[in-house]
């Protein structure tokens, strides 16, 4: 079974929540050929999907562009989207070519869209997987514009022409994807890493550990400063602050970020996708930052708020550094008796599957 798989490249939240999904397909076809597209770099998804693929020149797409893990940048994402549904039909003729030359079983897409058009035309099965999507997206933030209606329809229709629409818990709810069905959380779950950073650092086992992870989009946003809490360590994906014998960089420790939150005392995150449900779905505490201006924050709140102990914090406080009070309270909670289970990436893992055989 040969698939096709188009990753968008914005962050890292639609790669971490498809690369299981890949990982559960070589389970269900051992024999599986994957292509990845995707302007994300080759070491990077090799870093998230296991096994082997071949990576071909991504699809076109447009996107939310970002000044830092949580700023919008309007007049950016608005041009890209304009650039590339001025040439639509062009756009999905040239990716209509591409994939006719791939020669797929079947296209997946997280969430790219100019390849679900295209597959439509060619009458190739294809799958949109995600927890949003951009039409909704983008009308938020560029919908006053007088080419938006135009731009919004021509996403619905590409979307809606897939043969099904796999939402990953917990999802927008995306009343005009037509072909939509809700399934499970989608998470890369690894084991207890804890006693190897515990060995590494020199850390005792009453140590508290918290790990703060913004994703893939660099710039402000993150914690310029973190607090000193007796009897805590902070471990962050690189530190710039090696005079902090409480601040571990997991560079350092030749751990990988996700292996680093399936047992500590507390993850600092934004809202988002990959780290958040992956924290849930291993029992892990989660601090979040507000962010008021973005469509998953109230979704991602009632949910964290159903499966595991959270609280919220300020985007100003957190960029600050001012977490401490709220990590202290947080500490204190008790964590949930059941976890959710990470069933997504094998619900859709079977449904492509079987569509592909079809």
């Amino acid at each position: 079974m040969h698939v096709v798989l188009d990753i968008s490249d914005h962050g890292y939240g639609h790669l971490a929540q498809i690369a299981p999904v890949a990982g559960r397909l070589r389970v269900h076809a051992p024999t599986l050929k994957l292509t990845v597209r995707s302007r994300i770099p080759p070491e990077t998804l090799r870093r998230f999907i296991n096994g082997p693929f071949t990576v071909a020149s991504a699809a076109l797409e447009a996107k939310g562009y970002m000044s830092g893990p949580s700023e919008m940048l309007i007049e950016e994402t608005a041009a890209a989207f304009r650039d590339l549904h001025e040439n639509w039909r062009n756009v999905v003729e040239g990716e209509a070519k591409f994939l006719g030359e791939l020669s797929p079983d079947i296209l997946v897409t997280d969430i790219t869209y100019s390849s679900l058009a295209a597959a439509n035309r060619l009458g190739l099965p294809a799958i949109g997987v995600s927890s949003l999507n951009w039409a909704d997206i983008y009308e938020v933030y560029c919908g006053d514009r007088a080419e938006a209606p135009g731009i919004v329809e021509q996403i619905l229709d590409a979307y809606n022409g897939a043969h099904i629409y796999l939402q990953l818990t917990r999802h927008l709810p995306m009343s005009r994807i037509t072909n939509r069905r809700s399934i499970g959380p989608s998470a890369r779950m690894a084991p207890n890493s804890l006693g190897v950073i515990r060995k590494r650092a020199n850390l005792s086992d009453e140590t508290r550990i918290i790990v703060v992870g913004f994703g893939g989009i660099q710039g402000v946003g993150r914690p310029k400063s973190l607090p000193k809490i007796k009897n805590t360590v902070w471990l962050t994906k690189q530190s710039d602050q090696a005079n902090r014998p409480d601040i571990h960089s997991l560079s350092d420790l030749g751990v990988q970020f996700y292996e680093a939150i399936s047992d500590p005392d507390l993850v600092v995150t934004k809202p988002g996708y990959g780290t958040i449900v992956e924290a849930a779905c291993q029992g892990t505490r989660v601090l979040l930052q507000e962010r008021p201006d973005w469509l998953e924050t109230e979704i991602v709140k009632f949910w964290l708020n159903e499966v595991t102990s959270f609280a919220s914090i300020s985007a100003a406080a957190m960029e600050a550094g001012d977490i401490g009070d709220a990590v202290q309270r947080l500490l204190e909670r008790s964590l949930p008796t059941s976890l959710p289970a990470p069933s997504g990436a094998d619900e859709a893992a079977a449904i492509i599957k079987d569509l592909a055989r079809n």
